[in-house]
């Protein structure tokens, strides 16, 4: 992925605080940026030695984030600090499975999330219940197919942004209304307990079918003491046990 296609893009500005500003377009511009965050980082190196004014950050905006903004640390362009960023990934890959709530920045969640995708698998980062948004879907990852997905009654495909911002607590509860299934996930996830192999049903928002999934689910935490809850799969492991209704 070039970080270059996504700046060229944007439009850039100083700010007050004197650090670098990347406005985006959309979602997938500013996802784009935050993926290539060491190529970002990179170029906010190269843009202090241009204009001959130290940078510490670059700042990644996006309307849509409520101007929630994303900051990439310029010195995660050099190399010996690119070196630790990498191994702070490769240590989520490696602490997902030690039985604890993992705490990350964003960036690394994210990579943590294309390493997952390039290993074939679908990934799902929601808020989890204790977070300002609970149950609400901020990141698919590109590979989710169009026949898993489903489409709706006129025809439309759930592509992976579709998804963005989605309660899923309506497809839970559509599909359980007693929620034991969820509840029992958030107990184990709360405790620490990396989840293999869950299986649940869900109610597919995409036209009301009753499917049932298997999935691993991670618990991570941010600086904010907001919980994500992730879910990686196989993208065969659905099956749809009840077809969409017909209207």
């Amino acid at each position: 992925m070039d970080a270059n296609f996504f700046i060229s893009r944007c439009q850039q500005e100083i700010s007050s605080e004197n650090e670098l500003v990347l406005y985006a377009q959309d979602k997938l511009h500013a996802l784009g940026l935050r993926r290539c965050w060491q190529q970002v980082a990179q170029w906010g190196k190269e843009k202090s030695q241009e204009l001959e004014q130290e940078f510490d950050t670059v700042v990644v905006r996006w309307n849509g984030d409520g101007g929630s903004p994303h900051e990439i640390p310029v010195r995660y362009a050099q190399t010996q600090e690119a070196g630790e960023a990498g191994s702070k990934k490769s240590a989520i890959i490696e602490l997902k499975d030690s039985g604890s709530i993992i705490q990350t920045s964003q960036i690394e969640l994210l990579e943590f999330a294309a390493e997952e995708e390039s290993n074939g698998n679908i990934v799902i980062l929601t808020w989890h219940t204790k977070s300002q948004h609970p149950n609400r879907c901020f990141f698919t990852s590109d590979n989710l197919n169009a026949k898993r997905a489903g489409s709706s009654k006129d025809g439309e495909q759930w592509t992976p942004s579709k998804f963005h911002n989605y309660d899923y607590l309506k497809s839970w509860r559509g599909a359980d209304p007693t929620m034991k299934k969820f509840d029992s996930l958030c107990n184990r996830l709360e405790q620490g307990e990396v989840v293999n192999d869950f299986e649940y049903e869900l109610v597919r928002p995409s036209d009301n079918a009753v499917v049932r999934y298997w999935t691993k689910y991670i618990l991570f935490t941010n600086k904010f003491g907001e919980q994500i809850r992730g879910g990686i799969s196989k993208p065969a492991a659905y099956d749809v046990l009840r077809e969409a209704p017909v209207l």
